[in-house]
């Protein structure tokens, strides 16, 4: 029958793709770097075909699975601090995603242990050859702190720094976060992650400053980014607003829901047509918790993904360094294809809860947003709308969130594994996500692996 035909097909091709990846692993001599690959890395999980992190993974089924269905070390680990935060329906609406992370810490530390006291030995200080990532610079980039003090005990040495000139220490972006904060504050700025103002005209200061943020990890935002994208191209673009871009695609089947991928969650998820979904929820006063469209659409993100990827090849260091020999930090978007594209929809009060992925750019073409964002450390996931959310914690400002208000234009690109969370401040607020693999901080270069 179908099913089965279905079914056999699947396995099929399952198995075509997962001899083709361990083909595509090669050998490494890096051999606790390659622990911290095997625990930490779901190629499989992701929404997109960018890999995601397996804390991230873990962290998604406790706030979507049943107490009966969670992962039992977890439970071991942490059990007592996450029933104190049951709500009232059985559900543990957001967790810190170090909860999943101890449990991936004890394995790590156990199976570095292993090696370090078995014949063959270990060698703390190893690197991996283009990025010149250490098992220091891993452990203090994840918060595994045992690991880290384990790695100094053995020899680890804290000074030596990566081929962008970071220090294991750098990797807990403590400092970047409390310089960005004062910044903003001396001037005058809503904005407390790094501002670029891109000028269409000579962008050359900008396009090098923006390669060296990303090269280190940190979030950035690009002021006037669409004006720069309609210069380079050469035209304007087509989809200004959502009305237009839904007076052609509003035929479209779209899922409708107060948080994106709320299926995931075991929250609800209706599907109607785009069209519909504006009529019955857009500009409308009715709902406490205002209902969203975050769309896996490649044929309507065509325009999206053509703005997004001239960007990214201009902008990011998706090839090998000319200086210092790093390799390719960025696998260029056409090794994703549409797949890895979202297009958003939603008025003032929706958007998208706190959650990590792979490295992400957003470009708004109209409206406005906020976003708030925490470094890998303090990263949690939520299924909580994000109007609640902000209405419970997000208000006020610094700590250990770094806020950023985001116009129409603008353009944020948010590093692998950061937390963030975003809400449209305005009503009719629409744009455009794509999501890219990055080689080093998923580990892609430890087993020798290409985009």
């Amino acid at each position: 029958n179908r099913t089965s035909y279905m079914m056999v097909v699947f396995a099929v091709f399952y198995t075509i793709f997962k001899v083709h990846k361990d083909a595509s692993v090669k050998e490494t001599k890096l051999k606790i770097l390659k622990i911290y690959s095997n625990h930490n890395i779901d190629w499989f999980e992701s929404t997109t075909l960018a890999p995601i992190s397996l804390p991230s993974t873990l962290s998604k089924a406790l706030i979507s699975k049943d107490e009966k269905d969670w992962p039992k070390k977890i439970i071991e680990i942490a059990g007592n601090e996450i029933r104190e935060g049951i709500d009232s329906n059985g559900w543990r609406h957001t967790v810190p995603i170090s909860w999943s992370r101890r449990q991936i810490e004890a394995n790590v530390l156990n199976e570095i242990k292993d090696l370090c006291q078995s014949s063959d030995g270990c060698d703390v200080n190893e690197s991996d050859p283009e990025f010149g990532m250490t098992p220091l610079h891993m452990a203090r980039f994840y918060g595994d702190d045992d690991v880290a003090s384990y790695l100094l005990e053995m020899g680890a040495d804290p000074e030596v720094e990566d081929f962008v000139g970071r220090k294991a220490q750098n990797m807990t972006f403590g400092n970047f976060v409390a310089n960005s904060q004062l910044f903003a504050q001396q001037r005058n700025s809503n904005c407390q992650i790094p501002e670029i103002f891109l000028d269409e005209k000579s962008p050359e200061k900008a396009l090098k400053e923006v390669k060296r943020i990303v090269g280190e990890g940190e979030p950035v935002i690009v002021r006037n980014a669409m004006s720069w994208l309609i210069e380079n191209r050469g035209n304007e673009i087509i989809y200004k607003s959502s009305s237009i871009f839904s007076e052609v695609w509003g035929q479209n089947i779209v899922k409708v829901a107060g948080v994106p991928y709320a299926e995931k969650f075991n929250l609800s998820m209706s599907e109607m047509s785009l069209n519909e979904f504006r009529k019955r929820h857009m500009a409308s006063d009715d709902e406490k918790w205002p209902l969203y469209v975050f769309q896996l659409d490649s044929t309507a993100c065509q325009e999206g993904y053509e703005l997004i990827r001239d960007f990214a090849m201009s902008f990011l260091p998706v090839s090998p360094s000319t200086e210092g020999g790093m390799g390719a930090l960025i696998c260029p978007p056409i090794h994703g294809g549409h797949n890895i594209m979202h297009y958003y929809m939603g008025d003032k009060g929706t958007g998208a809860p706190f959650h990590v992925h792979s490295d992400a750019i957003n470009l708004l073409v109209s409206g406005k947003k906020r976003w708030w964002l925490t470094t890998p450390r303090k990263s949690t996931f939520s299924r909580l709308p994000i109007k609640e959310w902000v209405e419970r914690f997000g208000k006020g400002s610094g700590g250990e969130f770094m806020q950023c208000t985001q116009n129409a234009g603008d353009l944020v690109y948010v590093p692998y594994d950061w937390g963030h969370a975003a809400m449209n401040e305005e009503d009719d607020t629409f744009g455009y996500t794509m999501e890219l693999t990055n080689r080093r901080d998923n580990m892609m270069a430890v087993d020798q692996r290409t985009c």
